[in-house]
């Protein structure tokens, strides 16, 4: 549909063709857009026609402020040139959670409906599961733990997870090294790093 962007409050142009209208500010007040159609046939009572009006409010987040509330208070500067019309809202929420609808009787009387991203584009649906699976690393969150390297006087080098993280299987994995430093120091050197039975703590980052 037809896009236009506005400051403050959007004048509606008057046509039976629906419009979305966006705020140019970032993280506007209460909605993040507005889907706005008229209905021009003639009426009983006299009246210009109908306008639908459909609130958008997009979230991903688990919850979320009364929006709705917020967009009500300032309904009379929504509706400033459209007294002559018959009014019918839906306050539509684009998120995560399964779709649902209530009706909500205070003035004005509206409907409050909610909408799942995927059954609203597919696309991007896809696009924002790829996006979880990347993050979290084939379903695993990124982590960061401390780990123990250990050259014991058998020249095994041993690496033990030093903390129970989720994630990360505590155990010891052992493999074969060149050379072991003594203790006191003595002896020849491979270029490695020395622990010669000491130990010290590094970080990992398991992707």
């Amino acid at each position: 549909m037809h896009t236009e962007m506005f400051r403050g409050y959007p004048t509606f142009v008057i046509t039976e063709e629906p419009i979305l209208y966006c705020p140019i500010r970032f993280n506007f007040r209460a909605i993040d857009g507005i889907i706005v159609r008229f209905d021009l046939s003639h009426q009983p009572n006299r009246r210009k026609g109908k306008c639908f009006l459909f609130p958008l409010q997009i979230t991903i987040a688990k919850s979320h402020a009364d929006t709705e509330r917020e967009f009500f208070k300032y309904w009379n500067q929504w509706i400033k040139d459209l007294e002559d019309y018959d009014l019918e809202v839906v306050f539509l929420w684009i998120s995560l959670k399964e779709p649902w609808e209530r009706k909500v009787k205070r003035y004005p009387e509206y409907i409050s409906k909610n909408i799942h991203i995927r059954d609203v584009n597919r696309d991007t649906w896809e696009r924002y599961e790829r996006a979880l699976k990347s993050k979290n690393g084939r379903g695993r969150k990124m982590l960061v733990v401390h780990r123990k390297r250990v050259i014991n006087k058998q020249g095994t080098r041993e690496t033990e997870c030093g903390a129970n993280h989720d994630g990360c299987e505590r155990g010891t994995k052992r493999y074969r090294v060149e050379k072991v430093i003594p203790r006191d120091g003595e002896g020849e050197t491979d270029g490695r790093p020395k622990w010669a039975g000491r130990t010290r703590n590094t970080s990992i980052t398991y992707q």
